[in-house]
C-alpha cells in the first residue's frame, strides 16, 4: 500500500533493496531540513504504469532504475532533450501546467552525473578531447555514456560487447541519434566483442577507457573486465561499479599512473541533478558524500 504523501520522493525498480539512494538523499533532506522522505518502492514489469499514474497527487517525483528506464516513457506528458535522446529516463519529476493540472516529465541524469567527474578532473578533458575512447559493455548504461562522451567529439568509439549483435544495435541507435542532432559528433563506432584478440592493442591505444557492465561488482571484486590490459598514465579509466569503490580495474589503472574514476562520483552527480529538480535546492554534497562514505566503510 503506498503512502498518500506529496513531500515524498524515492525510487522504483526491481530490485531495489541494494540501493545506496537512500543514504543519498535523505542525508541531503536531513541536512536541509525539508520536509520529506526518500523511499525504495520494489515495481515488478507491468506494474510501473499503475504505479507512475497514482504520483501526480502524491509524489514530488522518482528516480527510476532497472529493468524500468525504458518503459516508463509511456507515461511521461513530456521528455527532457536528454532523456529523449537516449531513450531512457531515470527521473520523474511532478510539475504543473499553466492550469494547476499535475504532469510527468521524465529526465535522464545519467548523462549529467557520467560527465561530472570528467568535467571537474582538469587533466581529463585535454587527455581525451578528440580522443578514442572504448566502453564496456552495450547495454543501457553504455548507451548513455555512448550519448554523454560525445562532448568531447571523440574520433573513436568502440563498443565492447559479449554479443556483438546487442553492440551493433546500440551503434546503430547511437548513429540515429548523432545524425539527427547538430549538437553531437560524428565519431566513427566500432563494436568488439570481449574474446577479440585485438582488445587489448584496442583499449591500450584509446584514451578513455569506460566500465559500463557489472564486472568486478561485490562479491567479485578481484575480477576484472581487462586481464591482460597494460595501462598507461595518460589514461582515463572510469568505472561505474561503486561496490567496491575500489575495483581491481581501477586499482589496476592506478599503478599505471592512469587517472581512475570511480562510481561514487557519477552516482552523487546523478542523484545531486534529480534532488535539484525535485526541490529546486542543490544537493550538500560533501554532507551526503561522507554519509556515502559511512555506507560504504560498513558494508567492507
Amino acid at each position: 500500500m503506498f503512502k498518500e504523501k506529496r513531500d515524498v520522493v524515492g525510487l522504483i525498480g526491481f530490485p531495489v533493496t541494494h540501493s545506496l539512494s537512500p543514504v543519498i538523499h535523505n542525508a541531503a533532506i536531513r541536512e536541509l531540513g525539508l520536509h520529506a522522505r526518500y523511499e525504495v518502492h520494489e515495481v515488478r514489469r507491468g506494474e510501473v504504469g499503475e504505479y507512475l499514474a497514482l504520483q501526480p497527487d502524491r509524489f514530488l517525483g522518482t528516480n527510476v532504475t532497472i529493468p524500468h528506464k525504458r518503459e516508463v516513457i509511456e507515461s511521461m506528458r513530456d521528455l527532457s532533450p536528454t532523456a529523449r535522446a537516449t531513450g531512457a529516463v531515470n527521473t520523474v519529476i511532478v510539475k504543473s501546467d499553466s492550469s494547476g493540472q499535475r504532469y510527468l516529465y521524465g529526465d535522464n541524469t545519467d548523462v549529467a552525473g557520467f560527465l561530472a567527474p570528467l568535467q571537474s578532473h582538469e587533466v581529463a578533458r585535454p587527455r581525451i578531447e578528440n580522443g578514442r575512447v572504448v566502453i564496456l559493455g552495450a547495454g543501457g548504461a553504455a548507451r548513455a555514456v555512448a550519448y554523454a562522451v560525445q562532448e568531447f567529439t571523440p574520433d573513436r568509439i568502440t563498443i565492447v560487447a559479449r554479443s556483438p549483435a546487442k553492440g551493433e544495435r546500440l551503434v546503430e541507435e547511437l548513429q540515429t541519434i548523432a545524425s539527427s542532432s547538430q549538437s553531437l559528433s560524428s565519431p566513427q563506432f566500432v563494436v568488439e566483442p570481449f574474446d577479440s584478440s585485438r582488445l587489448s592493442s584496442i583499449v591500450a591505444a584509446s584514451d578513455l577507457i569506460v566500465n559500463a557492465t557489472p564486472i568486478g561488482l561485490t562479491p567479485l571484486g578481484h575480477i576484472t573486465p581487462l586481464p591482460d590490459v597494460a595501462f598507461r598514465d595518460s589514461h582515463v579509466v572510469y568505472d561505474l561499479v561503486y561496490r567496491p569503490r575500489q575495483t581491481r580495474l581501477l586499482r589496476d589503472a592506478t599503478r599505471a599512473g592512469a587517472l581512475a574514476i570511480d562510481g561514487v562520483e557519477m552516482l552523487l552527480a546523478q542523484a545531486a541533478a534529480s534532488f535539484v529538480q525535485w526541490f529546486g535546492q542543490e544537493m550538500p554534497l560533501d554532507v551526503v558524500r561522507e554519509a556515502l562514505d559511512d555506507a560504504l566503510s560498513a558494508e567492507s
